[in-house]
C-alpha cells in the first residue's frame, strides 16, 4: 500500500474497500514512522494482504468513532500509546502533566486515563462479540496482577479489567501476525464471510476462478431468496423490530450495497406482501415516496415498515436517512396510512426508529 492507512470511512472507501479486516486503535497521534509500534504491526499487517485502517485518539464519550469503519471482519487491535496513559498523564508526584508528548500540539485530554480499559469497553458496547487483541507498554506492563502506584493497591491483569480477549507483549509483530492469520483461518471456514466477499477477494483462495465465483455466487444469491420467501416467520404479526430483522437479515445480509424493502401489512400487522424499492451504492439508497404508497394502496395495505441495510456495519440513521424517513411518513399519513417504523440493518445489530436505539444481536 502506497501512502498512509486509512484514517476515516471515506478514505477507506477510495481504496475499494467494503470494510476493514482490522482495526488498530492508538491512543498516540498517527505517526506513520517505525519508532511508533504502532505503524510496525499494521504495516506488517498491511503487507501480508491485511486491510488495516487507524483509529488514532477516538472520542471515548460515546461509541460513534470506534464504529467510524463498521464491523471489522476480525477484531480490534488496541494499544494506549507509546506510553503508559497514566504516565502520559500525571508526574511521579500524581499531579497532572500540563503536555502530553504524543498528542498535536502537546494538548492534553486526547486520551483516557487507563487508556485501554476504556477504549475496550467502548469497543464493547459497540460490538458485543469482536475479537479484542490488546498490546503496547500499558497493557504489557500490567499482563499480571501488580501494584498499582495511582491507586496504592494491587489490580487484576489488565486482561480481566478490560475484559479483552488476548494481550501481546514484548516485540509484537510476528505474535500479532499469527494471531491475524488464525483469525483468518478460522473465519473464512464461516458461510457468511464467504458470502460477504467480493469477486476478487475469493478468486484468492486457490481453486476459484471467475466460472466457480459466479457459481457460488448464484448459489448464495438462490438461499437468500429461498429464506427471504420463508413463509413461517409471516405467520406471526411484525409487532417488533426484532422479528423484522430476524425475516430480513438472510437477504441484507454480507451485501456490499444499500438494499431499501418495504413490508405492506394489514390491519393485524400480518405482511401481505415485501419488495425492494431500491438498489443503492455503498452509501446510499433513492426512493420516491410516490411509488412506495401507491404500491401500499393497491394492495391495500393499512400499514408499512421501511427496511434498508448499512454495509458499513454502524447502523445509526445519517441525515439521509432521517429525510426520506420523514418524507415517507409524511407521504404515507396523506392516505391514513402508518409507517410503523424503519429498521437500520447491519450483520449482528439494527437501529429502530421506533425505539429510537440500536439493539446488537448475538
Amino acid at each position: 500500500m502506497n501512502g498512509f492507512l486509512p484514517v476515516t470511512k471515506e478514505e477507506m472507501i477510495a481504496l475499494g474497500w467494503d470494510s476493514p479486516d482490522f482495526v488498530y486503535v492508538s491512543g498516540d497521534a498517527y505517526v506513520d514512522h517505525p519508532s511508533f509500534g504502532a505503524a510496525i504491526i499494521t504495516r506488517v499487517l498491511a503487507s501480508q494482504g491485511f486491510r488495516v485502517c487507524m483509529l488514532s485518539q477516538p472520542n471515548w464519550k460515546n461509541t460513534c468513532d470506534f464504529m467510524r469503519f463498521g464491523r471489522p471482519k476480525y477484531g480490534f487491535l488496541l494499544s494506549s500509546g507509546n506510553i503508559d496513559s497514566m504516565v502520559a498523564h500525571y508526574t511521579v508526584a500524581k499531579k497532572p502533566r500540563s503536555k502530553d508528548a504524543y498528542s498535536p500540539g502537546g494538548k492534553m485530554g486526547k486520551r483516557p486515563d487507563r487508556a485501554v480499559i476504556v477504549y475496550c469497553k467502548k469497543i464493547r458496547e459497540a460490538y458485543n462479540n469482536i475479537p479484542i487483541i490488546i498490546g503496547g507498554l500499558e497493557a504489557s506492563l500490567r499482563r499480571f496482577a501488580h501494584y498499582d502506584y495511582w491507586e496504592d493497591k494491587l489490580r487484576p491483569s489488565i486482561l480481566f479489567d478490560s475484559g479483552a480477549d488476548l494481550l501481546i507483549y514484548g516485540m509484537g509483530e510476528k505474535q500479532t501476525l499469527e494471531v491475524a492469520n488464525r483469525l483468518l483461518a478460522a473465519n473464512e471456514g464461516k458461510l457468511s464471510m464467504i458470502a460477504g466477499m467480493d469477486a476478487s477477494r475469493m478468486k484468492e483462495i486457490g481453486g476459484i476462478g471467475s466460472v466457480r465465483y459466479a457459481s457460488i455466487a448464484a448459489a448464495f444469491e438462490l438461499g437468500k431468496r429461498c429464506c427471504l420467501e420463508d413463509p413461517g416467520i409471516e405467520k406471526v404479526p411484525l409487532t417488533d423490530p426484532g422479528t423484522v430483522f430476524r425475516m430480513m437479515l438472510p437477504r441484507l445480509r454480507g451485501a456490499d450495497h444499500e438494499e431499501l424493502w418495504i413490508i405492506f401489512l394489514n390491519r393485524a400487522n400480518y405482511v401481505i406482501h415485501k419488495e425492494m424499492i431500491s438498489l443503492g451504492g455503498l452509501t446510499s439508497t433513492v426512493v420516491d415516496p410516490r411509488l412506495v404508497v401507491r404500491m401500499a394502496l393497491d394492495k391495500r395495505a393499512s400499514g408499512m415498515i421501511m427496511v434498508h441495510n448499512h454495509p458499513s456495519g454502524n447502523p445509526r440513521p445519517g441525515g439521509n436517512d432521517l429525510t426520506e424517513t420523514e418524507r415517507m411518513k409524511k407521504a404515507a399519513n396523506t392516505f391514513d396510512i402508518s409507517l410503523l417504523d424503519h429498521i437500520i440493518i447491519c450483520d449482528d445489530c439494527y437501529f429502530s426508529f421506533a425505539d429510537d436505539r440500536v439493539t446488537i444481536v448475538e
